[in-house]
């Protein structure tokens, strides 16, 4: 700045303008970079205070937004400063004094000496410290970038499946994904949102896994970024419905009211009703945000935060209290009325995007309950897990994220929107037998049960194409269709709550409220539950075996990789009650062949 004062004179021939001027652009840019380097500083001490301690991301930037406020002062400040020396730069080419050199005889000296001649070692031409230069440079190059470059370990897509753990091959976006990615970079999504999960501040428990290298194979450029704005994208994918990502670029506060994300109205075209609808480069950005993530296998359904039980929400049966209900009515109104509405009727400003709607809590019914009966009030408890884990392929998130005591008073809050709960409470929970051994009797015999009971809606290879598939609404009169039980976690039509048996044993033998899916505690027995459990999960682990297998898993690992996921979603295969038969992949379906 200084430099540019001396020089503007003898450029222009002129004295400066206003001194003054050039004063307070000196004073105005001090003021403003002072302004917001504390700004900065005083925010990373508060954003990183608050996710070290578990809070919620988008509570961080609302701690923030004042001081996005003294920062764009602090520029606006810079700002002024410039357009002052601008004024003043101008006005001293036109109407500036005829400059004249303070100290001529001094000037007169300084030219008349030799450019080359100086008594300084340094100020010496070296071809020591040139040649130095040189090679350094030369090494800067060739060590971050030529040899990292042909470097094969970070020139791979080779990954490590989270569920699993045996390395498989991240996969490339497709033409459609591939389009979404650029309009991503076009919009400047990447401004805000980072896509890279670190191994600090509780990010693996908040996003999900940690970055792996191979995920990035087919990313150029790579948008890892630093700046925290927006939450992280990195697991995003299938954390949402395609119709959650609609309505929130359509209005980002229709879905999160703190959101200071802008809209994106050119991403959309007028529906058949007039309800704006996604056009071709919306579905493409959807589309984009649906895979990330996703290259490290179908990580979701042993996902900590979400893997609860609902014993583990037992704090819940507390007593409402007048403290709860504020709290539940000030998280709700934050988190949850975009969808489900202020009144809880399910027709908050988001509704009219979304496929599968929101629930009306008026009524009383809820999906998933461990209480007995089609339509029995659910637990305090089944709500606690619900609103935990989300339900995957709908709009409804997971919720892990706010803290329990907020999940709790959201839990109070939501019976108060319905009649159901006056003077009523919830049955006792069935009892979950204790689940038999994965054996390929169960997988016959629960096969066989599954063809005479579940096939007619579900299909008789479990991906909900049964010849009723097409025809079943709910109470409300939406269209539902049967969940496919081949689809990864969060995959729109695939199961909502995970495919663990002690959760499909009480969805079978309770059914699921308001939809057509039937009680069966009546007509089978808890053994033959347990048998169509087994038999649904091994639709999903084989499904899941040939992904694995596409994704180049090797041959020698299938036995390894099929246990593991037995593992995971059978507490009987976790304990080493299971064949060896169906461990190789050997086990019979419905109609007698590998599922």
């Amino acid at each position: 700045m200084g430099g540019m004062y001396y020089v503007w004179p003898r450029v222009t021939g002129r004295e400066m303008w206003s001194w003054r001027l050039a004063s307070w652009h000196v004073w105005l840019t001090i003021a403003g970079a002072t302004l917001m380097f504390t700004g900065l500083v005083v925010q990373g001490f508060i954003q990183g205070t608050m996710l070290e301690s578990g809070a919620e991301f988008v509570d961080s930037l609302v701690e923030m937004k004042p001081w996005w406020f003294a920062r764009t002062l602090a520029g606006a400040t810079m700002d002024v400063g410039f357009v002052l020396m601008v004024v003043n730069f101008y006005q001293t080419a036109r109407h500036g004094k005829p400059f004249q050199e303070p100290n001529p005889e001094l000037s007169r000296q300084l030219e008349a000496k030799p450019a080359g001649e100086t008594l300084d070692w340094y100020g010496r031409p070296s071809a020591v410290f040139i040649i130095a230069g040189l090679i350094f440079f030369a090494a800067a190059v060739m060590v971050q970038g030529v040899i990292p470059s042909h470097t094969v370990e970070l020139n791979s897509n080779k990954v490590t499946d989270e569920a699993t753990g045996l390395p498989i091959l991240a996969s490339d976006y497709t033409p459609l994904e591939q389009r979404g990615r650029h309009i991503y970079i076009r919009e400047g999504c990447w401004y805000c949102h980072s896509q890279y999960i670190r191994p600090v501040a509780g990010e693996t428990m908040r996003w999900g896994p940690l970055s792996q290298l191979g995920e990035y194979d087919f990313d150029q450029p790579q948008m890892l970024s630093t700046r925290r704005i927006g939450p992280d994208l990195n697991r995003v994918g299938r954390k949402y419905g395609d119709g959650w990502h609609v309505a929130h670029h359509w209005d980002p506060r229709q879905v999160v009211p703190d959101s200071i994300m802008p809209r994106f109205p050119w991403l959309f075209e007028k529906g058949k009703d007039g309800t704006p609808v996604l056009n071709d480069e919306g579905k493409e950005v959807v589309a984009y945000i649906q895979k990330l993530g996703t290259n490290i296998g179908d990580w979701r359904e042993g996902f900590a935060p979400t893997s609860l039980v609902a014993g583990e929400a037992s704090m819940t049966s507390q007593a409402d209290s007048a403290e709860q209900l504020a709290l539940g009515s000030k998280v709700y109104a934050r988190r949850c009325a975009g969808c489900h509405g202020a009144k809880g009727d399910g027709k908050g400003q988001s509704a009219p995007f979304l496929d599968v709607k929101p629930r009306d809590f008026t009524s009383g019914v809820f999906k998933f309950h461990s209480t007995p009966g089609a339509d029995a009030l659910p637990t305090d408890q089944d709500l606690y897990v619900t609103i935990t884990h989300g339900l995957w392929g709908t709009p409804m998130p997971p919720w892990y994220v706010l803290s329990s005591q907020q999940r709790v008073a959201v839990v109070k809050y939501v019976k108060t929107f319905s009649k159901a709960w006056k003077g009523r409470t919830a049955a006792e929970p069935i009892a979950v037998t204790p689940e038999p051994a994965v054996s390929e009797n169960s997988l016959r015999h629960g096969g066989q049960v599954f063809t005479d009971n579940c096939a007619m809606c579900h299909g008789d290879t479990g991906r909900g194409d049964g010849p009723a598939a097409d025809d079943l609404t709910d109470k409300w009169g939406f269209h539902v269709r049967p969940a496919d039980f081949t689809l990864p976690a969060g995959v729109v039509g695939g199961v909502k709550l995970g495919h663990d048996g002690p959760h499909i044993f009480k969805t079978a033998m309770n059914g699921v409220g308001g939809t057509p899916m039937p009680v069966f505690a009546e007509t089978l027995a808890p053994q033959d539950v347990w048998d169509v459990a087994h038999f649904v999960q091994s639709i999903r682990i084989e499904a899941h075996m040939k992904e694995l297998e596409h994704r180049g898993l090797a041959p020698v690992d299938a036995s390894k990789a099929r246990m593991r996921l037995w593992q995971n979603i059978s507490p009987a295969a976790e304990q080493g009650r299971i064949d060896a038969s169906v461990v190789q992949g050997a086990a019979p379906s419905a109609k007698g062949g590998n599922p």
